[in-house]
């Protein structure tokens, strides 16, 4: 039974590589393909004209519209020769304006910055490092005497670290 089968599927590939070799020159004499034509407009090829150029200029239907983000997928179709075709446009990538600050940082407290793309509107933000602290003046809290140095601080007056 398994020999059967595999004799089965055995004639069955050599039946189609059979076909298949008579079939591809047919299917090449058969005439031009797309693109083999002098007078066939491609994609980068225009027949109407001398330098062979399309004109795609004003007569393309956004199917979706590039912006900073995405690539714009368009419907074109060439005004001399009547060609239609995709065309596809890189995304933009953003225009970024100049970084803000929208927080101050502090001692306690990282800042912000926020810049905003010209063309979408698109937001940014990036948090900034801690802030030194704000000290007071010196103060003396022991003084000096035979025995010691004395002791003096100053206090940070956003967080009242001392130092």
């Amino acid at each position: 039974m398994k020999t059967r089968k595999l004799l089965f599927l055995i004639l069955s590939l050599s039946l189609t590589l059979t076909l298949l070799a008579f079939m591809t020159p047919a299917v090449m004499a058969a005439g031009p393909v797309m693109g083999d034509d002098p007078e066939q407009p491609t994609d980068d090829y225009c027949p109407v004209t001398s330098d062979g150029i399309h004109s795609w200029d004003g007569r393309e239907t956004a199917i979706q519209t590039v912006t900073c983000t995405t690539e714009g997928i368009y419907n074109a179709r060439c005004g001399r020769c009547g060609y239609e075709t995709i065309l596809t446009v890189p995304a933009r990538g953003h225009d970024w304006g100049e970084w803000f600050t929208v927080e101050e940082a502090s001692c306690v407290e990282p800042g912000v910055l926020m810049r905003v793309c010209n063309r979408c509107g698109e937001e940014e933000y990036q948090v900034t490092s801690l802030a030194p602290h704000t000290f007071s003046d010196w103060y003396i809290v022991t003084e000096a005497n035979d025995w010691s140095a004395g002791i003096q601080e100053h206090v940070c007056v956003i967080c009242g670290t001392t130092e």
